[in-house]
């Protein structure tokens, strides 16, 4: 079934056949690459010197491994994390707190932050604009945002369903195949937002990765990747947008 007034099908699956494995590098080297280019790893990797950063929906813990990973290593950088359940790798970081994000704030204390990484999360929050204003209210002078998050484009994908019937496994291809996902959040909102609370947008963009995204998939649908398969459907459906934005370093926190 085709989403209404979004992307036909038969289109993707056509797009999606047509692919072909390009590259000579290996999976590993490819996945390197697919990385190095995404404005999330480009974030953490070009944060301030000592940077204290924030990591809200932090998941598993796993942000923290990029320290290590590929140059430069940043070692310097301090990870804090929160989301509802104590993550796998909260070990990495300096702190975690365990807080439901619609019911309470986290707390921190004392604590001003840097750097706030905020992935696939502000989708599952009820009030973004309550979120964003506790974010300024944390923020160091000169503290930087990123935010990514499902587009407008992720709501007019056909759905999970749709592309099991063609035996195509990919865990999420439309907004909607996560139920706790709540409402699609158009950049304009989350600009907004942000400039309210005393930020300015210094990058946005959608998520494409071009010949590298297109890579990804072919090999994904090729070798069984699951990750593989599903960035590379984000990156040819342009399925995430992100922002960083930036506190005046003259400017104290709101």
């Amino acid at each position: 079934m085709d989403v209404p007034g979004g992307i036909a099908l038969d289109t993707q699956l056509r797009r999606m056949r047509a692919l072909r494995r390009r590259l000579s590098c290996s999976d590993a080297e490819l996945l390197e690459t697919y990385w190095r280019c995404h404005p999330r790893f480009r974030f953490v990797k070009t944060a301030a010197a000592n940077a204290r950063l924030l990591d809200i929906g932090a998941g598993s813990g796993g942000l923290a491994h990029w320290k290590g990973w590929l140059e430069p290593k940043r070692d310097d950088i301090v990870f804090h994390g929160v989301d509802r359940h104590r993550g796998v790798e909260a070990h990495l970081y300096r702190a975690w707190e365990s807080v439901d994000l619609d019911h309470a704030a986290p707390s921190f204390s004392g604590i001003a932050f840097d750097a706030f990484v905020l992935s696939h999360v502000i989708e599952h929050v009820r009030d973004p604009a309550r979120m964003v204003d506790w974010i300024a209210s944390r923020a160091a002078p000169g503290a930087r945002v990123y935010l990514e998050w499902p587009g407008e484009n992720a709501a007019r994908q056909p759905g999970r369903e749709d592309f099991a019937r063609h035996g195509i496994d990919i865990v999420i291809t439309n907004f909607f195949d996560d139920s706790t996902h709540l409402r699609v959040i158009s950049s304009a909102e989350l600009e907004a937002l942000l400039t309210g609370a005393g930020f300015a947008i210094a990058e946005s963009g959608t998520i494409d990765h071009g010949m590298i995204g297109e890579e990804m998939l072919a090999r994904g649908l090729a070798n069984g990747d699951g990750f593989a398969r599903m960035a590379g459907y984000w990156s040819i459906s342009g399925w995430s947008r992100w922002i960083v934005a930036t506190l005046p370093t003259d400017r104290q926190a709101v």
